[in-house]
């Protein structure tokens, strides 16, 4: 019976961790979805980059962790904070990196990053 390894198999394998949150937009498919993922760093000195694509499909306030590599965040989503309609990402980032900026407020269909960085002291 091939069901029972499998099944130890799955119980014995770590937790994959999460990179990317998504919030689907099941009206107008995957481009209408929005999403934050942590992903490869996009700037010089960065080692790695949040990027949050905005849509409208949020209906409240959401914290989560995302990982890259061996670097985990805890991402707040604050719903709707402005006439606009825009929500605010704050990043925690682990101890020794710092989110620059930590706080993104973003508009509706817009898409803006955060970078990861070491905090090298001073």
């Amino acid at each position: 019976m091939m069901r029972l390894p499998l099944a130890l198999a799955l119980m014995a394998s770590p937790a994959m961790a999460e990179s990317t949150r998504v919030w689907p937009d099941h009206m107008a498919g995957p481009e209408g979805d929005s999403y934050v993922t942590i992903h490869e760093p996009t700037a010089e000195h960065a080692v790695a980059t949040v990027t949050f694509q905005n849509r409208h499909v949020h209906s409240g306030d959401d914290t989560f962790p995302l990982t890259f590599g061996d670097i985990t965040i805890t991402v707040s989503l604050d719903f709707n904070v402005d006439a606009l309609g825009s929500e605010r990402l704050t990043i925690e980032p682990p101890a020794g990196y710092v989110a620059v900026p930590r706080t993104i407020d973003v508009k509706e269909d817009e898409a803006l990053m955060v970078q990861i960085i070491e905090y090298l002291g001073g």
